[in-house]
Formats: C-alpha cells, sequence, structure tokens
C-alpha cells in the first residue's frame, strides 16, 4: 500500500486528486485505488489504534462519497476493479465499521442495510448471499432470507470470484475502459476453500 502524491489518471474525474492510498507498491508503479483495499487499510489502522494519517483520512473521505453517491452499487467495478461487486464490496464496508465505530459511515448505516438487503433479495447466488447475510449480521440485523445448499456443488463450482487479477485496473481512462470492455488482463480468481470459510464466518456470526 502506497501513499502517492501522482493524480490518479484512472479514476473518475471527482477522484483524481485524492490523496488516498494507491493499491500497488512502489514509487514508480501507476497510481490505483480499490475501494475494497481501502477499507482493509482503515481496518488495519482502526483494529491497531494507529493513529491517522493524511492518507487514512483522505481514503475514508473516498469511502464516504462513493457511498453517499452510490457507486458502489451502480458502478462497483470502477470503484472497485479487483473485487468489482456490490455484494463484496458491502462485505468490507461492514468488517471495517464492526472493528470501532467511524462517525461518517455510521451516519450512512441505514442506507447500507437497506442496500444489503435489497442485493439479498435480488440474487440467488450461495455465496452472494453469504457475503450479504454477513454484512448485515454485522450491522446487527438479523437476515429474513435463508440460505438453502442444496449440494456442495453449490459452494464447490460456483463462478462467483472473490477477487480479481485486473491489469487494466492500472490504465489510464479512456483506454481503461476500452481494456476493460474487452476482457484483456483480467484474471478471476476461484477457491472452494475460502468459500466455505466465508460460510463458517457467518455461521459463527448467527449463532453470536
Amino acid at each position: 500500500m502506497y501513499e502517492s502524491k501522482k493524480q490518479i489518471k484512472n479514476t473518475l474525474t471527482e477522484y483524481k486528486n485524492s490523496a488516498a492510498y494507491s493499491t500497488w507498491f512502489g514509487v514508480k508503479f501507476p497510481v490505483d485505488f480499490d475501494l475494497c483495499v481501502l477499507s482493509n487499510v482503515l481496518l488495519f489502522v482502526q483494529k491497531n489504534n494507529l493513529r491517522w494519517s493524511h492518507a487514512d483520512s483522505a481514503s475514508l473521505q473516498l469511502i464516504t462519497q462513493v457511498i453517499t453517491q452510490k457507486q458502489h452499487v451502480s458502478i462497483p467495478h470502477s470503484i472497485s476493479p479487483h473485487y468489482a461487486q456490490t455484494s463484496i464490496i458491502l462485505y468490507h464496508i461492514s468488517r471495517l465499521m464492526q472493528v470501532k465505530p467511524i462517525a461518517s459511515l455510521e451516519a450512512l448505516k441505514s442506507q447500507l442495510i437497506m442496500e444489503t438487503k435489497k442485493a439479498l433479495a435480488k440474487t440467488n447466488n450461495v455465496i452472494k448471499q453469504v457475503l450479504l447475510t454477513t454484512a448485515l449480521q454485522r450491522w446487527n440485523v438479523k437476515p429474513t432470507n435463508t440460505i438453502i445448499i442444496e449440494d456442495n456443488a453449490a459452494i464447490e463450482h460456483n463462478n462467483f470470484s472473490f477477487f480479481i487479477a485486473n491489469m487494466a485496473s492500472m490504465a489510464p481512462k479512456p483506454f481503461k475502459d476500452w481494456i476493460e470492455k474487452i476482457g484483456v488482463g483480467k484474471f478471476y480468481y476461484y477457491c472452494a476453500a475460502y468459500n466455505y470459510t466465508l460460510m463458517i464466518e457467518s455461521l459463527l456470526l448467527s449463532k453470536n
């Protein structure tokens, strides 16, 4: 994770001058940001009671602005190119908020809960259901939907990818949009063991 002073050339116009962390280490690396990555960094800061830096504050401001404008719902692939799913973004945000309250995120909690419930009602994918259910549980909301798993194939052969190695994310706009559209440089990661881990996490939260 690198605190960059370069202009972000591969993101939305309103974030091009953000002082938020770049995803990649190294001074010579292209500047890139991903909302889930920023959330993970702030989780580390919060969990270890570290003093907030300027980059931490800028990262929180970016996260808050994205949520306020609902871009995590309308264009998740743009604000989180390496996860690219609303369900995963909500999962990460809930994990950050569970560590300790952050006022600007707490103010958006009711919106996030409503979005999570809506997404949960729409999806038939078991892993997405697990992620969204976990998010609600972290916000102390009991899900009304019951996750039904008919056999292990729903977990082990699920086509849901939690992480994407997206080389196009580093390209400047508008080339980034063109490269992503044709799907070049994308590598989707699947892991049945990780899917089971996500399920166990959700089950443990439900018991607590």
